[in-house]
């Protein structure tokens, strides 16, 4: 089973942020997601920006929880802060 473990700034310069799985046996997996530079709904709050995202998107892997367009879809996209998105995306997904 994966574990959700943790959400931190990227150590990629091109991106926001890192998502921390710890998959079966113990192994991190780091999930870098989120275009540093760009908007997101936890910053702007613009359901317009929302709504032209979500359709841009829609086709994404979004069923997979460490693709990195899931991470963004749900964690910057579906709640105007973080951690609402973060609760989003383990509700989602079933993670704790």
């Amino acid at each position: 089973m994966v574990r959700f473990v943790a959400i931190h700034p990227s150590h990629k310069t091109e991106k926001k942020y890192d998502a921390v799985f710890e998959m079966l046996g113990g192994r991190l997996r780091i999930v870098p997601f989120g275009a540093k530079g760009y908007t997101d709904f936890t910053i702007s709050k613009d359901v317009e920006k929302q709504k032209a995202y979500q359709a841009r998107h829609k086709n994404d892997k979004l069923d997979d929880p460490m693709s990195p367009g899931a991470l963004s879809w749900y964690i910057l996209w579906s709640a105007p802060t973080i951690r609402e998105g973060i609760l989003n995306y383990k509700k989602r997904f079933g993670f704790r």
